[in-house]
């Protein structure tokens, strides 16, 4: 037995046994190596994703290496050799456009800081470049295994190949609008990581945008706090309100609307409202910018209450639901206190029965 063991180790030089240990080591450090190329957390799915495709691929070529040594160490038109040489391809493949991809984002995004860390997101310029790329890269990976297999009639016009090219063109109406969106949100720099956006599709919706991908944009809600999609062509459709961006250095206005009867003078509503907005800054768990107070504004005189509209500003827009619930409880204590009804009166109708003047006859 150990002689038999001997005489397989025999066959491997001390080359082949370095590409065994570097594919070894490789494997090991997979996690270490993707981290520092991605940065990504450990628990990303995504990212334990390409750290099993990496250690996948090693483990692929230590086997194909192993089996070509074991069965036909010196012949390179064997099955085994063909195998051995399209799995590092793809391997070295897999990696270049991996290390390019980390390069294009570093290169050409755009640093931002997101809850209190600097990253990276993607811009117009990193997201085309990368596609481009990528794609050039994968064309000459697919080449270059085609001719190592010996299917050269793959690359011709009626190949499978250019099957592959007609399918493309034919569904382009299905993928390319959602591709093109999604450069064009990315050009408009209008959308990115980070920002708080409102708006109405088949319901309201208050999110975070998290990342602008190739076919759809992943959203954070902050509502039900769970992960929305939403495709790109339906992104460039809606009337979205970006709270993140600011029109003034004072910050996002927010508006708040309440009905009280004509009973309450203007004057009395105003302080009411006033006396609430000193509470609702004294509170330290809410960001709320007191240096420019709170604007009260009569906005309609209806039949049966007059409605009133409070503005305040705040730059912690994460916590914008935070401030408008707690906001909304401290105008209703305080009115409350101050004898103040916030709803509209109910109207009263009476019935008016008319006697008829009876038959004539």
């Amino acid at each position: 037995m150990p002689e038999e063991i001997r005489a397989i180790i025999d066959r491997f030089d001390a080359i082949d046994l370095f590409v065994v240990t570097l594919n070894v080591l490789l494997m090991i450090f997979a996690k270490h190596i993707m981290r520092a190329v991605y940065h990504g957390a450990d628990d990303d799915r995504t990212f334990i994703l390409r750290v099993r495709i990496f250690r996948a691929f090693n483990l692929a070529i230590m086997g194909a290496f192993i089996y070509y040594h074991l069965q036909t160490p010196s012949n390179t038109e064997s099955p085994a050799f063909k195998l051995v040489s399209s799995l590092i391809v793809l391997y070295v493949g897999y990696v270049i456009s991996h290390g390019v991809s980390s390069y294009v984002h570093t290169r050409y995004g755009k640093r931002k800081e997101l809850d209190g860390k600097t990253t990276i997101v993607e811009t117009y310029n990193s997201r085309l470049i990368g596609i481009i790329t990528s794609l050039l890269i994968y064309v000459i990976v697919i080449v270059a295994v085609v001719r190592i297999l010996g299917f050269d009639s793959w690359l011709e016009a009626g190949g499978v190949l250019g099957v592959i090219g007609v399918f493309l063109a034919i569904t382009q109406a299905v993928w390319a609008p959602d591709l093109f969106n999604g450069l064009i949100i990315l050009n408009s720099g209008m959308l990115e990581p980070g920002d708080v956006v409102e708006f109405r599709a088949e319901e309201h919706n208050l999110a975070v945008v998290h990342k602008t991908r190739l076919f759809h944009t992943e959203l954070l809600n902050l509502v039900n706090n769970h992960r929305l999609m939403v495709r790109n062509t339906r992104m460039r459709d809606l009337v979205i309100h970006n709270l993140s961006r600011f029109a003034s250095a004072r910050g996002l206005r927010e508006k708040l609307s309440f009905k009280i009867g004509y009973e309450v003078t203007p004057e009395k509503a105003r302080k009411m409202f006033e006396r609430a907005f000193a509470n609702l800054v004294a509170d330290k768990d809410l960001a709320v910018e007191d240096q420019h107070g709170i604007e009260v504004r009569t906005v309609d005189a209806g039949d049966y209450a007059i409605e009133y509209a409070c503005f305040f500003h705040t730059k912690d827009i994460r916590n914008i639901l935070k401030i408008r619930h707690k906001a909304i409880e401290y105008i209703i204590c305080q009115a409350q206190e101050d004898g103040i009804e916030l709803f509209t009166p109910t109207l009263h109708s009476a019935q008016v029965v008319t006697s008829g003047q009876g038959n004539l006859g």
